[in-house]
C-alpha cells in the first residue's frame, strides 16, 4: 500500500504511454527494488528507463529525456505536496 512519500501512480512494465512531439511512445519503468517506482524520493534515471516507438523499437534522444523531465516534475511536485 502506497505511503504519503510515495507517487500515487500506477506504473509498470507494461501499458504506460506518453506523447511527445505528437508522437505516442509505450514505455517501461525498471526500478531496483521494483518498490521504488512509487517513492517519491526516489530519483528516477535514463538506464531505469525503456521508451519504444510505434515498431517496438528502442527509443533514445529527445523523446526519453522528455519523459525522464516529466517523471522528475512529477516527483518534485509530489514530494513538495506532502510537506
Amino acid at each position: 500500500m502506497p505511503t504519503s512519500k510515495q507517487l500515487p501512480l500506477s506504473l509498470g512494465r507494461d501499458n504506460c504511454y506518453f506523447t511527445f512531439d505528437g508522437e505516442t511512445y509505450r514505455f517501461e519503468l525498471w526500478t531496483d527494488p521494483p518498490e521504488a517506482m512509487y517513492w517519491s524520493t526516489y530519483k528516477v534515471k535514463a538506464s531505469h528507463l525503456k521508451v519504444f516507438d510505434a515498431n517496438d523499437k528502442q527509443v533514445y534522444g529527445p523523446a526519453k529525456e522528455a519523459l525522464l523531465n516529466e517523471l522528475d516534475e512529477e516527483r518534485k511536485f509530489f514530494t513538495n505536496r506532502d510537506r
